[in-house]
């Protein structure tokens, strides 16, 4: 009695295990009962871009006014991802920037008197890329800036149209509207352009030039105080000084032949009681 009872529970038992080895099986396989499942794929990358600046010229003529829109183009696991980019108007010297991050390529949209010429920009993990487009050739040059500050762009792309920076400060006592008074410092000649945002839209750009030490402000009683400006200022010449950016408070640098800095800055304003 006592060796059947023995066998009839290793029965029992032989039964259960190949009961859960086959349960178990077929969650897997499939067999028996379909089961439903979902799939998370992921994408392993050195790191976002910061995004791309682009100048749009014609010949030789910086091209003002055009909307430059599109999208990021990357592929994870050969799946496409895109990322629609805010559009932006270039400013008086061409420029217009795209810093929306992402990785892959950029594939940008300009409307331009009643033409819209298409380019793609590859871009590379934490660098700026700056392109020069001209509208007659329909060439594009490119340059990687690597987290945005070490860069070298050929002053043959630079504009000579800018007005002067002003030797002094203005605005030297706070005014109750936001406001930004920014300064460059370079021994050689150099180029500034000036785009300010307000609720993520931009709404004034400004291009400015000088030798050595010059200054240039903005304010407007209709800027939010939320309102912020992005600087990017690049050296006309070979020389390895130090092009020194400085506006409300945040700094930056490059001693780079042709370097380029950028700068960002929140609007300062008085606090109301």
């Amino acid at each position: 009695m006592r060796n059947e009872l023995v066998g009839i529970l290793l029965a029992i038992a032989i039964a259960a295990s190949g009961g859960v080895g086959y349960l178990w099986g077929s969650s897997v396989r499939g067999v028996q009962t379909p089961v439903s499942t979902s799939t998370i794929t992921s994408c392993i990358v050195q790191g976002e871009t910061i995004g791309v600046v682009l100048r749009v010229l014609s010949g030789s003529t910086p091209v003002s006014g055009a909307i430059v829109h599109g999208e990021t183009v990357g592929y994870c696991n050969g799946a496409r991802q895109t990322r629609q980019l805010q559009p932006a108007a270039t400013n008086s010297s061409g420029w217009a920037g795209l810093l929306e991050g992402g990785f892959g390529v950029y594939d940008i949209g300009i409307n331009y008197s009643k033409i819209t010429y298409h380019v793609s920009v590859p871009v590379e993990p934490v660098a700026a890329t700056y392109a020069v487009f001209d509208t007659i050739s329909g060439n594009i040059t490119t340059y990687v800036c690597s987290y945005n500050s070490n860069c070298r762009i050929p002053s043959a792309t630079i504009s000579q149209s800018c007005i002067a920076a002003k030797q002094l400060h203005g605005l030297p006592i706070p005014t109750p509207m936001p406001w930004f008074t920014a300064g460059v410092n370079y021994a050689g000649p150099w180029e500034a352009t000036a785009v300010v945002y307000d609720h993520g839209s931009p709404v004034f750009a400004g291009c400015y030039t000088g030798t050595g030490q010059g200054y240039f402000e903005y304010q407007n009683p209709s800027l939010s105080k939320n309102a912020s400006i992005m600087i990017t200022a690049v050296k006309l010449d070979n020389g390895t000084g130090s092009l020194f950016v400085a506006v409300n408070g945040s700094t930056n640098s490059t001693g780079l032949p042709y370097g380029v800095v950028t700068v960002r800055a929140s609007a300062d304003y008085l606090p109301t009681s």
